[in-house]
């Protein structure tokens, strides 16, 4: 089985039975998605405006963090998808 308890109720329940069970356990699950998608969204906000004042300073930036950060950020966002 798997690591959460949830997962565990929803396949011990038998065809037929406790189907409401199941349903409340998605339901839960499904709302937690899109709470942690609207999270991920503000930090990629936040993000990226961490790096725009970053960049601020770009000409002092010997190391090239802002570009090393930019890349970053975008590897993130396509892994997101």
């Amino acid at each position: 089985m798997s690591d959460t308890p949830e997962t565990d109720r929803a396949w011990a329940v038998e065809s037929g039975n406790g189907l409401n069970e199941v349903k409340e356990i998605s339901r839960k699950l499904e709302r937690e998605r899109d709470e942690a998608r609207e999270q991920i969204k503000e930090l990629f906000y936040i993000a990226e405006r961490a790096i725009d004042l970053a960049e601020i300073d770009f000409e002092n930036d010997k190391f090239g963090v802002v570009s090393e950060l930019r890349d970053g950020l975008e590897r993130i966002k396509e892994g997101a998808k």
